[in-house]
C-alpha cells in the first residue's frame, strides 16, 4: 500500500532557463510494509551508504521555534525567513535516510531548479540499481524536501553526532516563499560554527552555495 503526498504547487521552473513539463513539483509515496520489509529496507540502505536514519515530524518551521524539545537549539539559530507561506508549512510524518558523507549531491551547485532536480533523479538511478527490487519499490527520494525537513535532519544529527549537517553550505527546499519572481527556501550555514539559517534563493538563478540534497524515504511499518 502506499500514499501519494502531493506537493501543493510551488512554481516550479525557471522562467529564464528551461520549464518544466508542469509546474507542480513531484509527488512522492509514503509505502507501508510488513515488519520483515522494512527492516530489510532499512539494511539495505545503511549497507549502500545511508547510515544516518531518523524520524521526521509533520511539524512547521514556526512550530519547531515554539517546541520545548528543539527550542534550546532552535534558539540558537539565525536568520529565519518570514514567508506566511513557508513558516506553517509541515511535512507529513516520516522516517528518513542520508548519507552524511553525500548529503549534498555533488556538483549540484551553481545549477538552476530544473537541473538540480534532475541531478536528485541521477542520485536516485544510482541507489536503486543497488538495492534488491522489493526494497526499491517501497522507498521514496524528496525532490526537494521541505524546510522543516531540513531543519529536523540538522538537529537531529547535532543530538547524536555532536556536530552540523550543514557546515559551509545550504540546501534548496521546495518552498516557495515568493511567487513572483519565484523564489524557494534554502537551509543552512556558512561556516560550521555559524547559526543555522533559513533563507532564501531565487529559483531561476544558479547560486554555487545552494546544493541540491539527496532524502530517502524509508517505508512505514503497517
Amino acid at each position: 500500500m502506499a500514499i501519494i503526498y502531493q506537493e501543493r504547487e510551488q512554481g516550479y521552473g525557471d522562467p529564464y532557463k528551461e520549464p518544466l513539463p508542469s509546474s507542480k513539483p513531484p509527488a512522492f509515496e509514503i509505502h507501508t510494509v510488513d515488519k520483515k520489509l522494512h527492516l530489510k529496507t532499512y539494511e539495505a540502505l545503511v549497507e549502500s551508504g545511508l547510515t544516518f536514519v531518523t524520524p521526521i515530524k509533520s511539524i512547521s518551521v514556526s512550530e519547531l521555534k515554539a517546541n520545548k524539545e528543539t527550542a534550546p537549539l532552535i534558539g540558537r539559530m539565525g536568520y529565519i525567513c518570514s514567508s506566511e507561506e513557508m513558516q506553517p508549512t509541515a511535512p507529513p510524518e516520516i522516517v528518513v535516510a542520508i548519507n552524511p558523507n553525500d548529503f549534498r549531491i555533488k556538483k549540484s551547485n551553481d545549477l538552476s531548479t530544473t537541473k538540480q532536480i534532475k541531478k536528485i533523479e541521477e542520485q536516485e538511478a544510482i541507489l536503486k540499481k543497488k538495492l534488491p527490487k522489493d526494497v526499491r519499490d517501497v522507498i521514496s527520494v524528496l525532490k526537494p524536501p521541505k524546510p522543516s525537513i531540513l531543519i529536523q535532519l540538522d538537529l537531529a544529527y547535532q543530538r547524536q553526532k555532536r556536530e552540523v549537517l550543514f557546515t559551509d553550505w545550504v540546501g534548496r527546499t521546495d518552498q516557495q516563499t515568493l511567487a513572483n519572481p519565484p523564489i524557494t527556501a534554502v537551509v543552512g550555514r556558512n561556516h560550521p560554527e555559524d547559526q543555522l539559517v533559513v533563507g532564501d534563493w531565487r529559483s531561476a538563478l544558479p547560486n554555487p552555495h545552494v546544493y541540491a540534497v539527496f532524502v530517502v524515504v524509508l517505508p512505514l511499518i503497517a
